[in-house]
């Protein structure tokens, strides 16, 4: 029997970027996945906003969380195959813990530097919302087992464009 892979969603607060991803991977992981998300600096609560769209959506929000990186450095956390930084947090501390992950950044906007309309807000959402779809459909899509690790990692940063 295969093991899943494990898949950890990284990003500045992990209030609502890690936070959708988490949950759109988790509905569409099966059992080929274990997906996991934090943050460098994480707030308290999930950004009330996000966790609306993804109940709007029938995602299941109950377990979303905000937790800091170091959850998943410990000896006792799962190994992670593949982490995802949806910001430069990469650039930070974490790269040295995940050194045996393959690991891609799809930089998205923060939606806590957006201090405009409800509308605004919403249409930001929408299309990060968007873009994690494609993104995560495509990267679940792919025949992880049977391709080279670089292989793996150019097609998971390839990913980062398609906006």
């Amino acid at each position: 029997m295969k093991s899943a892979f494990n898949v950890l969603f990284l990003c500045t607060h992990n209030s609502a970027r890690s936070l959708m991803a988490e949950a759109i991977a988790a509905k569409h992981a099966g059992s080929d996945f274990n997906i996991y998300s934090a943050g460098t600096a994480p707030y308290v609560e999930p950004d009330a906003e996000a966790i609306a769209k993804l109940q709007s959506f029938g995602f299941d929000t109950s377990n979303l969380t905000p937790k800091f990186w170091t959850t998943f450095t410990d000896h006792s956390a799962p190994k992670m195959n593949f982490v995802i930084s949806l910001d430069d947090t990469l650039d930070d501390a974490p790269a040295k813990f995940f050194v045996d992950a393959v690991r891609a950044t799809w930089p998205l906007p923060d939606t806590s530097d957006l201090h405009g309309k409800p509308a605004e807000r919403a249409a930001l959402l929408n299309e990060i919302f968007a873009r994690l779809q494609r993104a995560i459909g495509a990267f679940m899509a792919l025949p992880l087992r049977s391709l080279d690790e670089m292989v793996v990692k150019a097609k998971m940063d390839a990913l980062a464009v398609e906006g």
